[in-house]
């Protein structure tokens, strides 16, 4: 099964929840730049999303996207703390892993100073 767009899928809630369904169905599907339901979840903030249709249905937070970063990157990088929590308690997450310019989660959050989201990600290391 071939998800549509994140980008599309963003207008309602109805249609959220169908794409946490398709996830479901299809781990491995990806739209478009790569990016799996969790990495645009996670940037966007949406935290019901990536609690209930994503992370209690089993997606991957080590999920790349074509710039090799990850649902945590990319939620430090906008500073949603509920979220960087989410992923941190999953207990999987590589709060190391490197993207494919070489950054952490950590470099990322020092290029926008989000100072409860550097305290997170400090206190598991």
């Amino acid at each position: 099964m071939v998800l549509r767009s994140a980008h599309r899928l963003e207008s309602s809630c109805a249609s959220w929840a169908a794409w946490g369904d398709l996830f479901v169905k299809d781990k491995g599907g990806k739209g478009r730049g790569g990016w799996a339901p969790l990495l645009y979840a996670a940037e966007k903030g949406y935290e019901e999303v990536v609690r209930k249709k994503l992370l209690e249905r089993g997606a991957a937070v080590d999920a790349k996207d074509n710039d090799g970063r990850m649902p945590l990157s990319r939620a430090v990088e906008e500073g949603h703390e509920a979220i960087v929590k989410l992923l941190l308690d999953t207990g999987k997450v590589d709060v190391e892993a490197k993207d494919r310019d070489g950054r952490t989660a950590l470099s990322w959050d020092a290029l926008y100073g989000h100072e409860a989201v550097v305290k997170l990600l400090r206190s598991i290391k």
